[in-house]
């Protein structure tokens, strides 16, 4: 079970403003100082229609045949930019690219990565609280959420252990 990626023939052009999240976004991109660009409007649509955990290189193949060429340099930009400003974050999952998620307000997630297979799950607060102690018995407050806890998961572990890997 890998995560599942967005078809490749989702329509960014769908994304339209006026929506709440929009205007959201916009706002607190102008209390930067900065502009609303289109360039940004059309990242941050890609990145809601993708839905959660994507690359930029994902992102930018999403864009292709807008109405403005948004090239992968302007969409790793505009994603750390969003970073910046607390609308989005990474993660490290595996040995590949980063992978980016909009910001919920319940916060952030942890995920269980299987180094084999490429499986990913994401650990909700409850599941994670074990680990936090075992933190805080070695003087650590917590876990960073930037990176996923690598694992083999149990279909990976069980061809291995019958050899049929």
């Amino acid at each position: 079970m890998k995560t599942p990626e967005t078809p490749a023939h989702v329509s960014v052009s769908l994304i339209q403003e006026p929506r709440e999240e929009f205007a959201f976004v916009a706002k607190a991109v102008r209390a930067q100082g900065r502009r609303w660009t289109g360039q940004r409007r059309r990242v941050y649509g890609a990145l809601v229609q993708a839905g959660d955990h994507v690359t930029a290189e994902r992102l930018t193949s999403l864009l292709q045949g807008s109405e403005e060429t948004v090239d992968t340099s302007t969409v790793y930009r505009t994603l750390e930019f969003f970073e910046e400003i607390s609308l989005v974050e990474h993660v490290h999952v595996g040995h590949g690219s980063a992978q980016w998620k909009l910001r919920l307000p319940q916060g952030s997630h942890h995920h269980l990565h299987c180094e084999r297979c490429g499986w990913t799950r994401p650990l909700s607060r409850e599941e994670i609280g074990p680990f936090d102690q075992l933190l805080q018995v070695f003087g650590a407050a917590r876990l960073s959420h930037h990176f996923a806890l690598s694992c083999v998961c149990l279909q990976c572990a069980e061809k291995e252990e019958t050899g049929s890997y």
